[in-house]
């Protein structure tokens, strides 16, 4: 009886040890993330300032999933549909989990209250964030976002890249989404990445 006994055991944990053998081995699929796996980087070192006036810094990120956008309060046709659909794919995925950090690469007309403004149109707990031109500059180079000030007749536009970046809890740089943004694949693949761990 005892051997039967010790014969079951055996059994039992060599089939948990190949669950998590198999679990371990699984790699996740995305629908629309490009995840950068072991080229996870440090986000970068950077200061800007908030929609509340106050300040912005890579430990602000640490324990939030976070999908930063570049973009400004004044673009007439990506950012509104973009932020929308970020919002969307938060609102899908049904808990607090993660937030929307808009970064304006308009410093001259996109100050605190400006962004305020914008940001309040969009997911509860988005924020805003604006800053010296220099800093918006070499933190978005940094990072790998394109965007470029285009004059007018009358003013000027800003044309600027419509990915959204992603960083995890432990304030790494760990994938992008790229357009199109679709809502119900982000979701899924941010409710994997949850699931995953940081």
């Amino acid at each position: 009886m005892k051997r039967i006994l010790v014969l079951l055991s055996i059994l039992v944990l060599a089939g948990i040890a190949g669950i998590y053998w198999w679990k371990a081995g699984e790699v996740a699929e995305f629908q629309a993330a490009t995840v950068f796996g072991e080229q996870a980087r440090p986000l970068p070192a950077f200061s800007l300032t908030r929609h509340d006036g106050e300040a912005l810094e890579p430990e602000d990120f640490l324990g939030h999933w976070s999908l930063l956008f570049f973009g400004y309060s004044n673009c007439p046709d990506i950012c509104s549909p973009s932020m929308q659909q970020l919002t969307t794919a938060l609102q899908t995925l049904g808990e607090e989990q993660a937030r929307i950090v808009f970064v304006s690469v308009d410093s001259e007309r996109d100050n605190p209250e400006a962004l305020s403004r914008y940001v309040g149109y969009f997911h509860p707990g988005t924020l805003g964030a604006t800053g010296e031109a220099e800093a918006i500059a070499d933190f978005a180079k940094q990072l790998g976002a394109f965007y470029s000030k285009r004059p007018l007749a009358t003013g000027y536009l800003v044309d600027h890249s419509g990915s959204a970046w992603l960083i995890d809890p432990e304030v790494r740089l760990v994938g992008v989404f790229t357009p199109p943004l679709a809502p119900k694949a982000i979701a899924a693949d941010l409710r994997t990445l949850i699931d995953l761990g940081p």
